[in-house]
This record gives C-alpha cells, structure tokens and sequence, in this order.
C-alpha cells in the first residue's frame, strides 16, 4: 500500500526574509469531516476564506455558538523575493462545488463552511509545477501563534488525489512531524482509509521572530521521491487557514484562564449571572442565567448538576462534600462545590431542585466522562 494513500501532509517551514524561519511544531495531518476539526478554541488573529475577493465576507458558526468572520483572499501571489526558479502565480475559483457536489458528494453538515470549501485557491507557473507563497504578515515577535491550513477540497477526478509538500525556498527540505514523519498534504480523499473522505488539514504553533514570514507550499510533480501516485502539474492549494494566537484561551468556558474547565469557572459564572455580565452568555441568548450554567456543566464539561466535587458524577460523595461546608440554609456565600449549583450564590433547597432536575443522581459518568479540556482536533 502506496504511502501517498494513507500518509497526509502538512508541512511547512516559515521563513521570513531575510531572516531564519520559526521553527513550528506540527500535529499529525488530518481530514476535515465535520467543522468540529476547525480549532476555533484561540483568540483569532485572522481568518481566510480562499476565493475570489469579489465573493465577500462570509460568516461561519462552529460548535459551541463561536461565530467567526472569515475574509476572501486571493491567497497565492506572485513574490518578487523569491528566487526566480521558484516564483510562481496564484489563481483563485469563485463559489463551486469542488467539495460538496462533484465525484461524491461530501458535506461537513455545515452549510457555511462548505461554501468555504466549496472555492479554493492554486498556484500554477512554475518550471515542472508550482511552489506557492502564504505570507503572513504584521506578527509580533516574540509572540506564539497557531496556524491551521485546510487544502484544496477538490473532488474532481483529475484532482482528487494529488498531494502537496510544504519546503523552505530552496526546496531542499520538508517538515516534519515530532516524531519524525514526513507532511504530506492532499485532497479531498480518504488517506487515513477510515471511510471518511475530506480535505487535509494541519495545525502548527510557532514563535515568531519577525514581523513578516512565509510558507512555501510546493506541488508533489516538484519533490520526487520516485511515487508514482505523484503526477506532473500537481498545483498546490488552499480552501481556507486560520491564524490565531496559541494559547491564548483555554476550551469554551475557561473564565478563569488557567486552560481547562474548573469548578472556578462556574464561581465566575455565578458572579456574572448576579450582575448580569453577557460576556459569559454561553447560549447566545443575550443573557446570563441558569440556561449558562446547565449549558456548562451538562454540555461543555459533560457531568451533571450537584456533582459538587467535579468527578464527572454526581452522587452521595458530593453530599460528603457540601455539607462538610457547613453553608446550607445559612444565607451565607456559597461556592460550586460548596453547595450553590443553581449560581444564586447560597446553599439551599433550591439547590437540591436544580441538582435533581438534571436527573444524574447515581447514574455514573456520562458517555465521554468528564471533559475539561477540548478533544485534540482530527481526534477519531
């Protein structure tokens, strides 16, 4: 079995000229299935939609109410800079159905972001093919990023399966992953062989150490490792990247900023529920209260009202644990774990009809357990 079939790239070096190129540290490649494998969890930095720029801003929803504009782009230009054997063009579609309605018709059961997919970027011009050029420009040194790159979803038949390398300018090298594996970075195909098909996507994190850096995406036709899998006038291309800052936040929920869900969190939603704080307003309703709440504990962190110490269920230990507190029918403050699940602020009986409502009482863990912080992206 051809490597090409099963191993995804997604490689790339960052240079800036004329400086050295950030080092990135890479995750394993990965298809693009449904739009929970777009890693929405940072502060975005900026957000590409490859296509023409006549096409316009477009709006895209993801899991979790996180709603991010992403601008058109004609991603790949020609750059000057670069030494003429490697400068190339750039071409760009309008709105297609290179993804959703060609060979097979493939859907993330999101209708923006297959739009998005539905419209690619290429670079073509090359001697023997192409070596594309992202740049990405106006960084702070010293500051740490993420960048996500989605290839070229394209399901025609003469395109389906070409892949690409990323490689510094003089194509001498290609990246690789932490433990040594080569990137490769395809189309929309079933590389991974599970029986889902989409387009390649990587994610990478970097400090930069200039103002200006570039990713050099170079067509397979170009890096001969003698697979013939590889054809001639393989052009590399985008359907869409995301820049954000890396680490900048942790998973949905984290209030206290500390990278994972806490019983903290939910002291910090009680407070915002009392002062009517919409920064906090998980469910989009224009409002913090107790729909946020159960939104946190029920769907974010996957466990259930009254689990007072945050096990991932809730049953008589958690009892053990409030009472232990000594705050019920006191009038006195009361925490998460010390009672208040309702985020009034008090233990008391209505704590017990919010906890009991949820109907978790000694049924364990819910399916997944406890999560308190996000699933790795392209995680099966």
């Amino acid at each position: 079995m051809r490597k090409s079939w099963f191993v995804w790239f997604a490689a790339m070096m960052l240079l800036a000229l004329p400086c050295r190129a950030a080092d990135i540290s890479w995750s394993a490649a990965f298809e693009i299935e449904t739009d929970a494998d777009i890693d929405v969890s940072n502060e975005i930095v900026r957000a590409v939609n490859v296509v023409n720029p006549d096409f316009g801003e477009l709006e895209v929803t993801f899991p979790g109410g996180v709603t991010i504009e992403f601008e058109p782009e004609h991603t790949f230009e020609f750059n000057t800079d670069l030494d003429e054997a490697f400068a190339s063009g750039g071409n760009v579609t309008g709105l297609g159905n290179y993804y959703s309605g060609q060979d097979e018709a493939l859907t993330t059961e999101n209708d923006e972001l297959d739009m998005m997919l539905d419209s690619h970027g290429w670079a073509g011009g090359g001697p023997g093919g192409a070596v594309a050029v992202l740049e990405l420009a106006d960084l702070t040194v010293g500051t740490a990023y993420q960048i996500q790159l989605v290839g070229a979803a394209d399901d025609r038949g003469c395109c389906e399966y070409r892949q690409m390398v990323i490689t510094d300018i003089d194509a001498e090298a290609i990246a690789t992953t932490a433990d040594g594996e080569e990137l490769w970075f395809g189309r929309s195909n079933d590389f991974d062989q599970d029986g889902e098909r989409g387009p390649g996507s990587v994610i990478g994190t970097f400090t930069a150490d200039a103002a200006e850096q570039y990713i050099y995406i170079m067509g397979s036709a170009d890096y001969d490792d003698g697979d013939e899998n590889f054809a001639d006038g393989n052009d590399p291309g985008l359907s869409m990247y995301i820049l954000s800052l890396a680490g900048a936040s942790g998973p949905e929920g984290d209030f206290n900023g500390n990278g994972m869900r806490d019983t903290g969190d939910l002291d910090l939603l009680a407070t915002a529920m009392a002062g009517g704080d919409t920064t906090f307003d998980l469910t989009n309703d224009g409002k913090t209260d107790l729909a946020d709440r159960t939104y946190w504990v029920e769907t974010l962190a996957n466990t259930y009202m009254g689990d007072s110490n945050f096990d991932g269920q809730f049953n008589s230990s958690d009892f053990v644990a409030v009472f232990s507190s000594a705050k019920y029918e006191t009038g006195q403050a009361a925490t998460w774990s010390q009672g208040d699940w309702n985020g009034d602020g008090l233990f008391n009986s209505t704590d017990f009809v919010a906890a009991f409502g949820g109907g978790g009482y000694e049924k364990g863990e819910r399916a997944g357990g406890l999560q308190t912080v996000p699933e790795p992206f392209g995680a099966s």
